[in-house]
């Protein structure tokens, strides 16, 4: 599928893509890192002394490699510690990076360089008032969830408690 999608939209396929992964693809010099909007899949990388790229979805895999480096990142720690979480692209080691969600990397004999997010950005200074913002941010919540629920056979929601899930589950 990933293949397919690849050649229709070669820059743009990874959008076309819908389901909670995250990929590694080779082609030619070029090793391409993906991890989908929802972020649910983790995916991590680093660079290695002798200059190879290293990845993994288990953070605990990539740190039983041979050639990855296990020094604690001060500022990762600080991170955690402030708010129980420490975001991507940061990992709690100096060289392990983690894909942001809805990012690609790119690496090749040119370098690495991150590809722009692949779910369509909203145009916020097209928007005329606060008012109008709402109720397009309304609107495309309403949209997501229809969307989400029109092929499930028996839709549920988990309820954290917090008001993201509840926001989702009034919906």
């Amino acid at each position: 599928v990933v293949l397919a999608a690849c050649r229709r939209w070669p820059t743009e396929f990874a959008s076309h893509l819908d389901g909670v992964f995250a990929f590694v693809m080779q082609t030619g010099n070029e090793v391409l890192l993906y991890r989908d909007p929802s972020g649910l899949q983790n995916l991590y990388w680093c660079r290695t002394p002798s200059d190879s790229l290293a990845f993994a979805t288990n953070l605990h895999a990539l740190l039983g490699l041979p050639e990855v480096p296990r020094r604690l990142a001060r500022r990762s720690l600080h991170e955690y510690l402030r708010f129980l979480d420490i975001a991507a692209p940061h990992t709690m080691y100096e060289s392990v990076h983690a894909v942001e969600a809805g990012r690609a990397l790119r690496w090749s004999p040119r370098g690495l360089e991150t590809c722009p997010p692949s779910a369509p950005q909203c145009d916020a200074g097209a928007l005329e008032s606060f008012e109008e913002a709402v109720s397009a941010l309304d609107l495309h919540m309403q949209r997501s969830v229809q969307d989400s629920l029109d092929p499930a056979q028996r839709p549920a929601a988990f309820l954290s408690g917090g008001i993201d899930s509840a926001l989702i589950c009034a919906l």
